[in-house]
């Protein structure tokens, strides 16, 4: 066989693999076929999806970059679009949204939908509205992203802006094309449900509906209702605070949510809450001072990772977790604004530290199985699949329920012998 048929062989066993969901072992058939064929386009293409969807960015720009050196095809949609998922995937939505925009393909609803998500990630709401809406008068047509996408984007832009109703009709546009379309259902069904909720009088000893399950369960038009009713009956409930600050970030509301960091920010917030504890809250979570500056840390740490200013969020995240040791959802979320940075080390010594603790302490709940799952996932990103595997072993035995381990282990040990087995004494690695 020639190098490009061995590389061809390769290039359909990788695709197996990812059908079966195997995608370490689709990364090292991509790699040993990319190795072997002479930069294939169509090959490259495949093996750089494969790598962004894996979170290796590194490699995935250094495959596109071959692609491109001799690639007539800069113009190609295929490359573009890739292109443009590599940079929203790090969070560079000025420069993934300048690669989707250079996708010439008339009447095509792809290029409009994947400009305005980037328009959405930076609060621009009425750009990607404009977007959105050319791209929903475009006839439908047979494929992945079609009108009832758009109507979709729509509907999300409309739930942020609090508009349910015409949310509503935008989602009930989207099923008009499939009735089967799931995104499109849990609008309708969370918008009808936020709709009720506006009109109704919640019971405040209850606490139901509980306004952090909503969230939860990204019932987002359902927890912002819950959430205004909230704080409007008990300012100083600062827990329902700092979620109301939380769902204005996840709708992009940036100005909106700095207004309300301020607020909770300001002298007046704090008299507010420093007259509201009794002892038992302050020894439960601790003085005014310390639950706004915690408040404060968590709020803007999120906003500053969604907009994409990661260093800055890693240090506010940094300052989080040394005041908040207890917390190790935020430990968790430094690992991830630190592995989207590529600062891959610094995460998994951050996640063995949260696994270590759950050993001394014989402690395990779900941040626990967050973190044993998430440094299994760096760890494959860097193909370091033994370690992955033995991280995730670990976790079948500590979360017996939770499957993904045992499917994600048994796939990462196939692949680290089918690494060797293809570049055992090789001097050029994938």
């Amino acid at each position: 066989m020639t190098s490009d048929e061995i590389a061809k062989d390769w290039q359909d066993k990788a695709k197996d693999f990812e059908d079966a969901d195997q995608l370490a072992q689709a990364r090292v058939a991509y790699a040993f076929a990319w190795k072997t064929s002479s930069a294939q386009t169509n090959l490259g293409l495949l093996y750089a999806r494969l790598l962004i969807e894996l979170r290796d960015r590194t490699q995935a720009s250094r495959v596109l970059d071959q692609i491109g050196e001799s690639f007539e095809g800069k113009t190609n949609p295929l490359y573009l679009n890739l292109r443009g998922n590599l940079e929203r995937s790090r969070n560079n939505f000025d420069e993934a949204a300048n690669w989707f925009q250079q996708i010439e393909q008339p009447q095509e609803t792809y290029p409009l939908i994947m400009t305005g998500s980037c328009l959405v990630r930076q609060g621009n709401f009425d750009a990607a509205m404009e977007l959105y809406r050319r791209a929903a008068s475009f006839p439908y047509k047979e494929g992945n992203t079609q009108p009832d996408e758009a109507w979709l984007n729509i509907a999300l832009i409309l739930r942020a802006r609090e508009d349910l109703q015409g949310a509503l009709e935008a989602a009930n546009k989207a099923l008009a094309f499939d009735t089967n379309y799931v995104a499109a259902r849990e609008i309708v069904d969370d918008v009808t449900a936020a709709i009720e909720l506006q009109g109704t009088e919640l019971d405040a000893a209850s606490h139901e509906p509980c306004l952090f399950q909503l969230y939860r369960d990204k019932c987002h038009a359902q927890a912002l209702v819950v959430a205004r009713k909230r704080v409007a009956e008990c300012p100083a409930w600062i827990q329902a605070q700092v979620k109301l600050g939380d769902l204005l970030i996840e709708f992009r509301r940036f100005a909106d949510a700095t207004m309300h960091i301020e607020w909770l920010e300001s002298g007046e917030y704090h008299d507010l809450l420093h007259q509201s504890l009794d002892d038992d809250e302050i020894k439960l979570h601790g003085t005014a001072e310390e639950q706004l500056i915690a408040a404060s840390l968590e709020l803007r740490s999120y906003l500053e990772t969604v907009q994409g200013n990661l260093g800055i969020a890693t240090e506010l995240l940094n300052q989080l977790v040394e005041r908040v040791p207890s917390n190790r959802w935020h430990a968790i979320e430094l690992a991830e604004c630190l592995s989207l940075q590529e600062r891959h080390e610094e995460a998994l010594k951050i996640l063995r530290q949260i696994r270590d603790n759950a050993y001394a302490q014989d402690r395990w709940w779900p941040p626990e199985e967050t973190a044993m799952m998430d440094a299994g996932l760096i760890l494959r990103t860097m193909e370091r699949y033994g370690q992955a595997a033995e991280i995730w072993l670990e976790g079948a035995i500590q979360f017996p329920d939770n499957l993904r381990f045992t499917e994600l282990a048994e796939d990462a040990l196939a692949a680290d012998r089918l690494h060797q087995e293809l570049f055992r004494g090789s001097a050029v690695q994938p």
